[in-house]
């Protein structure tokens, strides 16, 4: 409709140029009208969805090192000294710094397991030891063929003596098993067969400096079983007091001593029957005894009494009745894994027994170094709920509920895990906002804010607590992240494992 002023203004312009009169000119103003104006109209609208929490996963793996094998060699005598026969693993216990080793096995050479023996003939080469020379080159061939039958595989080498050594041990000619001939044993044979004696005037020789270079240069093949077969008609120069034309090469008796029992190399002496081969040595137990080797007197050797095959068929025996214990340091939680060897203080007892001797032989280590400790903790992605949260730990798939505990930051095992083992962590969050995803609800432009509802896990909301935002395109956007918040758990989301979202209200039609 025109604007009543504009249409009288117009007419009293009109009425001016034309000079018409008053009467000329009459304004009815329009009648009301009685129709009424049209209400908007609205329409309902509903909005749903379910958001579900969802446990955090963190993966973790065990490292997985070289297993550190630890393997003795042990012999047990009875109250005779005889070798003991027999022996089960039941009947031993053994200790790794006062700590029970509670995992072991058992292998003996007597139950045809096989082992490896380094064999060094120690022989004394002046004048008066020809015969000898000559019985052992004809006998050792058979000594080898002994060794063979239990097992054993022998590796022969040489060292000779006077007043000093004339030929040290530096390295083993190896036997290939692929070809008939031992290459080991000719080899033996034919140095011995180029020894030549002599000398010897002065009736002492340095046997306990052969001895010492045998068990400190001799190159030794890693877990072989070590052995010197000392071979002598006389007695031993000996430093102070008796170092004869040995002079400064003469060793104290306690310094050969030392470093046999270094090497873990038994002696078996075929010697004179006189101190420190069969008795005691100026109040010192005898060498033989000393490092659970054995003695043969040589006098019966030369009037025949006794055979060199029955002293090498004895030796073959003892050392055929040795043990053999292992162990490995993982699988005995108690033991340190990150230990160098030299400092494992080993010890091997045979259980119930006061009337049987043990002596270890050997030992060596599959890591002498160690290796580092297996890990018991590790770090959470995440800070994890308190105690009433959620959490699972599972090993390699299986899972388990006790021996374990997790913080807020980290997951604790009582027991390391073992090596290569896959963990999984789950768990509750501390921040909500962690464990579960929300996106922005974008409500219906003309809405009418008086019947908008929302709730949360059947929580209703005030107009307040629905924090609502308005885009660039003048849309309402309710945030749920910006209502529930990252810590607190107003609408037990957590209990509830997630949240149920309803917004229902009215849009202009």
């Amino acid at each position: 409709m025109r604007n009543p002023i504009t249409a009288i203004t117009i007419a009293f312009v009109f009425c001016g140029q034309l000079a018409c009169s008053p009467s000329d000119f009459s304004f009815n103003p329009p009648a009301a009208s009685n129709a009424k104006l049209q209400e908007p109209s609205f329409l309902p609208f509903t909005m749903q969805e379910t958001f579900i929490l969802k446990p955090l996963q963190d993966s973790f793996s065990q490292p997985n090192y070289q297993r550190n094998k630890i393997s003795l060699s042990v012999r047990v005598s009875d109250s005779l000294g005889s070798s003991v026969r027999g022996l089960q693993e039941q009947n031993f216990e053994l200790q790794e710094n006062d700590q029970p080793i509670e995992k072991f096995r058992l292998n003996s050479s007597d139950v045809n397991q096989g082992t490896r023996a380094d064999v060094v003939f120690v022989m004394d080469h002046t004048s008066s030891m020809d015969s000898t020379i000559n019985t052992v080159k004809s006998k050792v061939r058979d000594f080898v063929a002994e060794m063979a039958k239990r097992k054993i595989q022998a590796n022969l080498c040489l060292v000779t003596f006077k007043d000093e050594t004339s030929k040290k041990c530096l390295s083993f000619v190896e036997d290939d098993p692929a070809t008939e001939p031992n290459e080991n044993l000719i080899s033996f044979l034919d140095e011995l067969s180029r020894l030549k004696s002599g000398g010897g005037w002065d009736e002492d020789e340095n046997q306990l400096r052969a001895l010492m270079d045998a068990a400190e240069q001799t190159p030794w093949h890693p877990g072989a079983q070590r052995l010197a077969i000392l071979l002598t008609d006389s007695n031993f120069h000996y430093s102070p007091g008796n170092a004869g034309q040995s002079g400064s090469l003469a060793p104290k008796y306690e310094d050969a001593i030392g470093a046999i029992r270094a090497a873990q190399m038994l002696v078996f002496a075929v010697a004179p029957n006189a101190a420190g081969y069969s008795q005691p040595f100026k109040g010192q137990v005898a060498l033989p005894n000393a490092v659970a080797g054995g003695f043969f007197d040589f006098s019966s050797l030369l009037n025949g009494a006794t055979k060199m095959n029955e002293i090498f068929n004895a030796i073959v025996e003892q050392i055929a009745t040795n043990y053999t214990l292992e162990y490995f340091v993982d699988e005995n939680p108690r033991l340190a894994p990150d230990l160098s060897f030299d400092l494992r203080q080993i010890s091997v007892a045979v259980k119930h027994s006061t009337k049987l001797s043990l002596r270890i032989l050997s030992s060596t280590s599959s890591l002498p170094a160690g290796h580092p400790e297996y890990r018991k903790k590790w770090r959470l992605s995440r800070s994890k709920k308190d105690l009433n949260g959620l959490f699972r730990v599972s090993v390699d798939g299986a899972q388990i509920s006790s021996g374990v505990k997790v913080s807020r930051t980290e997951v604790e095992f009582e027991q390391a895990p073992a090596a290569g083992q896959k963990i999984q962590v789950e768990y509750d969050p501390e921040n909500i906002l962690d464990g579960i995803k929300f996106h922005a609800f974008a409500l219906p432009k003309e809405i009418d804010l008086e019947t908008l509802a929302i709730s949360l896990n059947g929580e209703a909301l005030s107009l307040d607590q629905m924090r609502l935002s308005v885009d660039l395109e003048g849309y309402f956007v309710f945030e749920p992240a910006a209502v529930t918040g990252s810590a607190s758990d107003l609408y037990q989301i957590y209990e509830k494992r997630g949240l149920d979202i309803r917004i229902s209200g009215s849009q202009r039609q």
